[in-house]
């Protein structure tokens, strides 16, 4: 089991040995550096695999959240944000309220500083923006809170 599983999974225990913080105990997920995942198809199984895991287990681990923490792509390209794309796509239909870090590697290296296009496309405002647990977003799209 990948590394970042098991560290959500000491998150829930966290969240378990803690009865007054959460009358329930829940987990949150935290996923990151998946970049190395999304550089080509056999790899991205592996990206593919966590989420759906999640996905698969979110009502037996009473998962609350998943967070990707950044760089979620290595090179910016097409192929890669798609990739992406794919495995966070598989949380959608488990309802989880999810979100997805602007990290260093998501800036656009075709522009100039500051590039955020693909990143705001693909995992900008406008992804959740019809969920009752979407909270909003900063003025530029990288920044953006959730309810759980």
């Amino acid at each position: 089991m990948p590394l970042r599983t098991t560290t959500c999974l000491l998150v829930g225990a966290i969240a378990a040995a803690a009865p007054a913080l959460a009358e329930d105990p829940f987990m949150l997920v935290v996923l990151g550096d998946t970049q190395s995942y999304v550089v080509n198809d056999t790899l991205a199984a592996n990206f593919t695999a966590q989420t759906q895991w999640i996905a698969d287990n979110a009502a037996a681990n009473n998962i609350r959240f998943v967070t990707h923490v950044g760089d979620i792509v290595e090179h910016d390209l097409v192929a890669e944000w798609d990739r992406a794309d794919h495995a966070m796509s598989l949380l959608d239909p488990t309802g989880i309220p999810w979100s997805a870090a602007f990290g260093n590697h998501e800036w656009d290296r075709g522009q100039a500083l500051g590039g955020d296009t693909a990143f705001i496309e693909h995992f900008g405002p406008q992804r959740h923006q019809d969920k009752a647990w979407f909270g909003g977003a900063s003025d530029n799209g990288r920044s953006s809170w959730q309810r759980f």
